[in-house]
């Protein structure tokens, strides 16, 4: 079995291009190239860009992974109940879901509440519980075998990875770079995107913890900050966009309504 370490036997990039030359090119040679798009709107706005990678960060505590499960289901339902405006451009979109933090049991959970909420099934969401692989000495070719199965067999439009911190934590800069380009070429010749959650130190905007996110963050098309605004019971996190290269989406604000789901709630309502 090849080594997960040997960055060169299972990450080979592909060009997107058919000569060096087309690298270059003017505003008249727009219509013979792949166009901007949008995988996931809110009020109008781009919150997803289909064929990039976005970053979610924030503290553990910050209800990171709950704003990821809001853009799943937004996904797969392609109209999220418990936001105003906010909607997927996809039919019949997939989710694959790679959680490298929560046990089997809380990602059953997931599946209950993905289940219950908008008909999420085998043909459009698949979670990989990379906890339950355990962390012997075969852990990197096992979650390596893994995340690209899972990838080519299910071709999912949508892949959100939780959390980088976790994902491969002794892992060298080879290999964490490569994995990186292997998720922007996926992202590059699908009609599909990446969305991880990397933690950071409070108020470190642009550090996220681990090699890996150290790697994804700079070519990361959108970077959202999502931060708890008390640790009362009835708890208000904001989540605000702090780069992207189209509009900004407008910031807002959710709570954890019955169903175990993000619920907007009025701006205002924050200053509380």
């Amino acid at each position: 079995m090849i080594s997960i370490i040997n960055t060169s036997d299972i990450f080979d990039r592909q060009p997107e291009v058919n000569d060096n030359m087309d690298c270059i090119f003017s505003p008249d040679d727009i219509d013979r190239l792949p166009q901007p798009s949008d995988l996931i709107t809110k009020d109008g706005a781009t919150t997803i860009n289909a064929h990039e990678i976005t970053i979610i960060t924030g503290t553990e505590a910050a209800r990171t992974a709950l704003f990821a499960k809001m853009l799943a289901a937004t996904v797969i339902a392609r109209n999220y109940p418990f936001a105003t405006g906010m909607t997927s451009q996809l039919h019949n979109g997939r989710v694959l879901w790679i959680d490298s933090v929560n046990s089997l049991h809380a990602t059953t959970q997931l599946a209950i509440d993905m289940k219950q909420l908008c008909d999420a099934n085998a043909s459009n969401f698949h979670i990989a519980a990379l906890t339950a692989l355990g962390t012997n000495q075969d852990y990197y070719n096992n979650v390596k075998d893994v995340i690209m199965k899972a990838i080519d067999d299910f071709t999912p439009h949508f892949i959100i990875i939780n959390n980088l911190d976790k994902l491969f934590p002794l892992a060298g800069h080879g290999f964490s770079y490569g994995f990186v380009e292997y998720l922007r070429d996926y992202v590059t010749t699908n009609d599909a995107a990446v969305c991880a959650i990397g933690h950071n130190l409070i108020g470190k905007v642009k550090k996220t913890t681990g090699l890996v996110g150290d790697i994804i963050y700079p070519i990361a098309s959108t970077v959202y900050r999502v931060s708890e605004r008390s640790k009362k019971e009835s708890a208000i996190t904001r989540v605000s966009c702090y780069k992207t290269f189209k509009r900004c989406p407008i910031d807002f604000a959710f709570t954890i309504n019955e169903h175990n789901f993000p619920q907007q709630i009025a701006p205002d309502t924050t200053k509380n």
